[in-house]
């Protein structure tokens, strides 16, 4: 976790800059449940940062978020008051400083201390500003007696202050996957470090993507699970990179990038993404006609359908062709040979690279996500051609969600069967349903489930 920061006096200035955007960040997304992502990507549009600053400001930013469970569980041992009665800027800039005392230790304790002040004191008082300064100062004294609660005994309180996940996904996954092997997708989570990105295929081959972009300085490897997909390591930012504009790839987890596969598009099929936006796996089954023929895109949100547009005109594809509306009550009056259902859902397979959505997620919603779910692929079902495929997808690996749904709808739609997933992706990612389910911590990548579904009468 460590990082290293060069050039004294400049230093200074930039890591100022660097944290008072990263407590702004906190705070948005603590205060009005603002996406971290989405605020991150534009800062980085509209300041002026060097490639070390952004790295800094997307570090602070995501590490804060991702260990806000154990840096809350530390500020509550050193703190004489309750830290959600303080105001969420003050709340936010102690999570910040304790986040680079506890796990970046080339910045000095000191530093971290003085800016946080620093940063209380600009839109706090001297008292609030005294409090950053007296906590933040206790915590360097005693952090290297801080005892964590042991996680041997299998207590779930333990591992969600550990390991900096809430109670609840914890006693869902240790019920079902066991302690052993919670704690690994935790740690997957808290890994979660690296962008996969999906060259645009009509434009570069990934070898030249990953040479354009080695050139550039920045570290590329071709993907472990799906070696047409490109990892990067280290500071990458697509809302910067001339690459991104000019339309060479798109930002997309690995395993996400499988899940069109299990379309089998070709021929003359005709397609359907029922639920399109923002246009990932959309433009994705584009590129794989390579552009020949209409992917109709559906998406319910007029700025979601939007992002697919712009999505189609930034990588140069005509064949995207967006409709605005409800999936559950498609304006369509054609049947379609392949059909996608990126459904809604928890993300909770997700919230490795989206560290904040670990405390936004209620457990409640996963019965109404089911429910739409289901209603989506009753929709889609209507649409379907007979011998046609439909993949059911989420971003999620909770039964509710997944395994559930499909059962659910197989019992009440007796002419569609689950075909294997093995005959299209290795089958190591396949569960014994015949499903594609994986888990954060086999390769790195996002939780997700696929299935593929045909109408064979």
């Amino acid at each position: 976790m460590a990082r290293r920061h060069t050039g004294r006096r400049r230093k200074t200035t930039r890591e100022t800059s660097a944290r008072e955007i990263a407590a702004s960040i906190l705070s948005a997304v603590d205060s009005r449940s603002a996406f971290s992502d989405r605020l991150l990507s534009s800062y980085l549009k509209k300041v002026e940062l060097s490639s070390e600053d952004r790295g800094l400001l997307t570090y602070l930013v995501k590490g804060t978020l991702r260990w806000r469970g154990r840096v809350d569980w530390v500020l509550s041992g050193v703190l004489k008051t309750e830290l959600a009665e303080l105001p969420t800027w003050i709340r936010n800039v102690l999570r910040l400083g304790a986040f680079q005392i506890l796990f970046m230790d080339r910045i000095p304790v000191s530093a971290a201390t003085d800016e946080s002040v620093k940063l209380a004191r600009k839109r706090g008082h001297p008292g609030t500003a005294g409090l950053v300064n007296a906590v933040l100062r206790r915590l360097v004294s005693t952090k290297d007696a801080i005892e964590y609660p042991s996680v041997e005994k299998g207590d779930v309180g333990a591992v969600s202050i550990l390991y900096s996940h809430p109670e609840w996904m914890l006693e869902r996954w240790v019920r079902r996957f066991g302690l052993e092997r919670t704690i690994k997708i935790c740690e997957a989570n808290n890994l979660s470090d690296h962008l996969c990105i999906r060259p645009n295929r009509i434009r570069v081959e990934p070898v030249k993507l990953i040479a354009r972009l080695r050139e550039s300085g920045i570290a590329a490897e071709a993907g472990v699970l799906d070696p047409s997909m490109i990892r990067v390591r280290g500071e990458l930012s697509p809302a910067t990179d001339s690459n991104f504009r000019d339309g060479l790839y798109t930002p997309q987890d690995e395993g996400e990038s499988l899940v069109c596969r299990l379309l089998s598009v070709e021929g003359d099929a005709t397609l359907l993404d029922l639920c399109a936006g923002p246009g990932g796996k959309a433009t994705q089954l584009a590129e794989m006609t390579d552009d020949a023929k209409p992917v109709y895109c559906l998406e319910i949100h007029h700025s979601r359908a939007a992002q697919v547009r712009e999505a189609a005109r930034r990588l140069g594809l005509g064949s995207i062709e967006v409709v605005t509306g409800d999936g559950r009550h498609a304006p369509f009056g054609a049947r379609f040979d392949r059909i996608l259902v990126d459904a809604p859902c928890s993300g909770l397979g997700v919230i490795g690279k989206r560290a904040d959505a670990r405390w936004r997620k209620k457990e409640a919603s996963l019965a109404m996500l089911s429910q739409l779910q289901g209603e989506l692929l009753d929709s889609a079902s209507k649409l379907l051609d007979d011998g046609g495929i439909m993949v059911y997808s989420v971003c999620s690996f909770e039964l509710e969600e997944t395994s559930e749904v499909v059962s659910s709808f197989l019992k009440s739609h007796r002419g569609f069967e689950i075909e294997p997933a093995s005959s299209f992706v290795g089958g190591d990612v396949v569960d014994e349903s015949g499903a594609m389910l994986i888990l954060p911590d086999r390769y790195g990548t996002d939780g997700l489930f696929a299935v593929r579904v045909r109408r064979v009468r």
